[in-house]
């Protein structure tokens, strides 16, 4: 019952070789981790496994989004600012 899933105004239309890169950043072992997804939809719904990954007690979560172009490598390139960091507890 512990779902998460973020949710983002969308830019406008997408090119063809356009993306979401959504980026969740937490504490871990007092490292700072990054995990996320690049998608064409404005959600993602966070997988369960990430859940208990932060250090407490606060189980802090930040996050953003940016839109990447896709590189012929498949790599992405920011054409965007990142948006404005959101956080969320997850408990």
């Amino acid at each position: 019952g512990n779902i998460i899933v973020l949710e983002w105004q969308p830019v406008g239309e997408l090119a063809p070789d356009e993306q979401y890169a959504v980026r969740l950043m937490y504490q871990f072992q007092n490292q700072t981790t990054y995990q996320g997804t690049n998608l064409r939809e404005t959600a993602w719904e966070v997988p369960p496994s990430l859940f208990g990954q932060v250090d407490g007690p606060d189980n802090l979560y930040e996050w953003f989004v940016v839109v990447e172009r896709l590189n012929d490598d498949g790599s992405g390139t920011a054409i965007s600012p990142e948006s404005e960091h959101r956080t969320f507890t997850w408990k």
